[in-house]
This record gives structure tokens, C-alpha cells and sequence, in this order.
């Protein structure tokens, strides 16, 4: 219609009487069921048409209906639960269960479009001189957030921008974001809003203190930055612990890394080393996507770590990075002999010994690897020769049959 010359006038004047009951359309969508209905949520599917009562939802919609229920109380937030519970009723393998834009990302290196990640036909802004974008429709879409994020960030010295990492901008996005909610410029939902950040765990009495304190270093900048008048260091530190355990790398189809991301509705849901359902993204959208039939009232899961590594491998990873034990089925098989059996096919080594049939499998204390049937003790850097030979010898076969010729 703007492309029509005779009709541009009508719709200008249109748009600009409109543009002031911008605020009246906003409210009544929260006061409207109905609307809400036909503007978010007309696109799902009804499972058995039926609605789920608490006691048979999954666990992850249990925990979100706790967090939002003290935070968002109207016709609007029980009607978006309503719906998500009919989502989650059950699910076939294949199926989206659910997915989530990130409340807050940012790519992992600065060539790359703010929005969507890209890597091509990139321009810079020219007014923060950190933030690239791919082309208008990214820009506009990010703009609301951007605009203050770029204020924030013009008034930083040179020397000092280059010490603001991903990290760091994040966390900045993170609070600007939560800022313009609370404005109202930004549009605060249930599946949007910075209680569900709140929600989640930090494990800060777990850190140990050289980690507390860069996080409070990283709090101090974040602060410097921002030049609010009132600003809680020891939250942004809290939440920079929470980052560590709840941020996601997003990746390509490849899963190559484009940037970080935090899904706080993706966040609630639990690890398991034998997950219903994986966790993958399509652009910078998270799409939790079941892999198996889930029947209704059966919690969602994902797995957090790479599932192929035997069980103290796996619960090493999950106490580093996520600063919990698992317990699992897989993993309360510990030191079974299906246990046993799994670790040997993944990480073991035969023993040395040529009259013995077991397998040398990594010890709890990380100090070697003991046989699991005649005990027989090797250290770690006798293993390390042993990969190291065995490597050596498959570069060479390699080598040969690349060039035809035999060792």
C-alpha cells in the first residue's frame, strides 16, 4: 500500500494516530484471553484436546509454573500456562516440545551479526563501533535493545572496550533488557521475562574463591559500563555464576559455535545421561525436540555433556561445569557390571596381563586405570605412552595407503 502514491498520505496519517494507542493495544493483550489466544498461541496443537492436571504435567512445567505464578498473576499468565501444558501433555519422537528465542545472546566473536549470527555482508555500527549487523531487518529487530546497549557502550574508552568480552556484553544485554521490560518498551511475557532468570541456580556457594572473584571483577565492569546510579555487584556476580551453568553455545547444523545464548525456559529442564529429547537450534532459536514417545506426565530431559564416555567420565563433567551428580538410570548402574561392561567398550584398555580378559578401565581418583576383573594397576602416563604409540602407528598406516605403499 505505501508504494501506491495516492494511498501513502492515508496510510501515514493512519499509522500516526495509531502509533498512540500503542501502549492501550499492549495492555488490552494482557487483559484480553482471547486475543492472546488468537496472537501467540493459535499455532498449537491441542494433545487429546485435554488439560492436564498438575499432577500429571512434566516435572519442567511443575518448576515454570512455580517461578511464574508468583510473578505474573491475570488471565493472561494461567492461559499461557494452560497452553503450554496441553503442549508438554506428550509427545512422538521427532516432535517440537518446545521452543525459545534467548532472552538475551551475543555471538562469539565480533564479525558476526548481532541478531542472527552471520557472518556475511556485515556493517558495523557507527556509533559504539562493536556490534555488526548483517543488514536492516536485523538491525531493526534488535534496535529496542541495541539503542541503549549502543549509549552504554560509546561512553567507553578504547582501551577499555577491548578488555569487554562476549561474557561481559551479555551480561550488560542482560540488565538493559530486564531495564526496558520494566519500561515497558519491551514487551514482558511468560516465556519472556527476567523472573525466569531469577529462577535459576548459581551454585555460588559451590565456587571456590579465586572463581568468586573474577566473577566480581567481571561484576565491577559489567557496572562500569552500565554507570547506574544503583547498581548490585554482588547480584551481577550471582548472575555471571548462573551464566556459567545455564548459558548455551549456540551452533551451527554443523555445531560449529555462533555465539551465547541464555534460555531460561530451556534452562528448567533437567539432564539426564539417557534423555527423551535433544536440544538443537535452528538460527539462534532453541527447539527442544523429543527423540523418543514420551507419555503424558513423564518429565522432559536433555542431556548437558557429550552421553559417549563412561559413567565417571560423564559425572566428572557435570561436577565441574554444572556443579551436580547425576542419578540418572544410566548412572546409578555405577560399578555394575553393565557398567562395567559399557566403560570397557568406551574408554577401556585390555590389560597387560595376556592370561587376564578384562579390561583397564579409569579409576575414581583419576590417578590410572585398574583391570575390573584381576585388578592390575597402570598409571596414567604409561597410558598416555601406550595412545601415544597407537596414534603414531595409525598415522603411519594412514600415510601408507594414501601413497600406495606398505610399512
Amino acid at each position: 500500500m505505501l508504494s501506491v502514491p495516492t494511498r501513502w498520505n492515508s496510510t501515514y496519517f493512519m499509522l500516526n494516530r495509531d502509533i498512540k494507542y500503542e501502549g492501550a493495544i499492549l495492555n488490552y493483550i494482557d487483559r484480553d484471553v482471547g486475543l492472546t489466544h488468537h496472537l501467540e498461541f493459535g499455532h498449537l496443537r491441542v494433545c487429546d484436546g485435554d488439560i492436564v492436571d498438575d499432577d500429571e504435567q512434566p516435572a519442567v512445567l511443575q518448576r515454570l509454573k512455580i517461578v511464574i505464578s508468583g510473578s505474573m498473576v491475570g488471565p493472561l499468565s494461567i492461559f499461557k500456562l494452560h497452553r503450554l501444558k496441553i503442549l508438554l501433555s506428550g509427545s512422538i519422537d521427532g516432535e517440537v516440545i518446545i521452543s525459545e528465542e534467548p532472552y538475551v545472546s551475543v555471538p562469539n566473536k565480533s564479525a558476526k551479526c548481532e541478531w542472527c549470527f552471520a557472518s556475511t555482508n556485515l556493517k558495523r555500527c557507527s556509533a559504539c563501533r562493536v556490534v555488526f549487523y548483517c543488514g536492516n531487518t536485523c538491525q531493526k529487530s534488535d534496535w529496542k535493545l541495541h539503542r541503549v546497549e549502543c549509549q552504554a557502550l560509546s561512553k567507553v574508552d578504547k582501551e577499555r572496550i577491548k578488555s569487554i568480552t562476549p561474557s561481559i556484553r551479555l551480561m550488560v544485554k542482560l540488565y538493559l533488557r530486564r531495564k526496558l521490560q520494566d519500561e515497558k518498551v519491551i514487551l514482558t511475557t511468560v516465556m519472556d521475562n527476567y523472573n525466569l532468570v531469577e529462577s535459576l541456580v548459581s551454585h555460588m556457594t559451590d565456587i571456590d574463591e579465586k572463581q568468586l572473584v573474577l566473577y566480581a571483577q567481571m561484576a565491577n565492569l559489567v557496572g562500569l559500563i552500565l554507570q547506574w546510579a544503583e547498581i548490585n555487584v554482588k547480584e551481577i556476580a550471582e548472575n555471571f555464576s548462573k551464566f556459567s551453568c545455564n548459558a548455551h553455545t549456540v551452533c551451527d547444523a554443523e555445531l560449529k559455535p555462533l555465539g551465547t545464548g541464555l534460555y531460561p525456559v530451556v534452562s528448567i529442564i533437567n539432564h539426564s545421561c539417557l534423555p527423551n529429547s535433544v536440544l538443537i537450534f535452528e538460527g539462534r532459536l532453541a527447539v527442544i525436540r523429543a527423540v523418543q514417545h514420551i507419555p503424558k506426565g513423564t518429565e522432559v530431559s536433555i542431556s548437558y555433556i557429550e552421553m559417549a564416555g563412561t559413567t565417571a567420565t560423564r559425572q566428572k563433567a557435570l561436577k565441574e561445569q554444572y556443579l551436580f551428580s547425576c542419578t540418572c538410570i544410566r548412572c546409578v548402574k555405577l560399578g555394575q557390571n553393565d557398567d562395567i561392561q559399557e566403560s570397557a567398550f568406551l574408554e577401556g584398555y585390555r590389560c597387560k596381563d595376556k592370561k587376564c580378559s578384562g579390561f583397564l578401565l579409569r579409576d575414581f581418583g583419576n590417578k590410572g586405570f585398574t583391570c575390573q576383573l584381576c585388578g592390575l594397576f597402570r598409571d596414567k602416563e604409561e597410558i598416555k605412552n601406550i595412545v601415544n604409540e597407537i596414534q603414531s602407528l595409525s598415522e603411519k598406516a594412514s600415510f601408507s595407503l594414501s601413497y600406495g605403499s606398505i610399512l
